[in-house]
């Protein structure tokens, strides 16, 4: 009997898929197993055998009167729960910046010029609903380009960002860089 053939009889007796070179597989690979549970493994002729069956029915357990009066409380399709929506959600400079529609660049110091101080300001901001500027926080820089960053950028202007199709308040970073000419 040829190798194939006796594969494919092994095949058929176990029903079960595997990989003999019988069917167009390559030997020693096995076929699909479509939803079928693999009910045991054993070694035939150095090859692998993989029997298959259907898949176990599920588990009856019979009901009890407290399931019965539970079953008006607890129900296993899920509730459909309003999602919640951050109060601010914090996001990253970049995605802010291509929020921005309207830019003040800042004023720089007279003082701060003449004592030739510059370098970045680097603030935290949160952005309303409306995408206005509703709070500025310095979080590094010196204090007179400090105070000309925030000055600058309370007048910037942002679309909202939106988030579940309802615009949400926003946090981010901004850097504001001070450079002599």
């Amino acid at each position: 009997m040829p190798a194939c053939s006796r594969y494919a009889k092994t095949t058929a007796a176990y029903g079960t898929a595997v990989g003999s070179g019988a069917g167009g597989e390559a030997p020693g690979r096995t076929s699909h197993y479509s939803r079928e549970a693999v009910l045991g493994l054993s070694y035939h002729d150095k090859h692998l055998v993989v029997r298959v069956g259907p898949p176990p029915a599920a588990l009856a357990v019979p009901a009890t009167t407290a399931d019965k009066a539970l079953g008006g409380i607890i129900s296993t399709t899920p509730a459909n729960m309003p999602t919640s929506v951050p109060q601010v959600l914090k996001v990253s400079q970049g995605v802010s910046e291509g929020l921005l529609v309207k830019r003040v660049q800042p004023v720089y110091p007279e003082q701060a010029r003449q004592m030739r101080v510059q370098g970045p300001v680097q603030l935290q901001a949160t952005i309303n609903k409306d995408g206005n500027i509703s709070n500025v926080k310095v979080v590094s820089g010196n204090a007179q380009l400090a105070r000309a960053a925030v000055e600058a950028v309370k007048q910037w202007k942002y679309k909202p960002y939106y988030l579940n199709n309802e615009p949400v308040e926003i946090q981010t970073q901004i850097i504001v860089n001070f450079k002599l000419p």
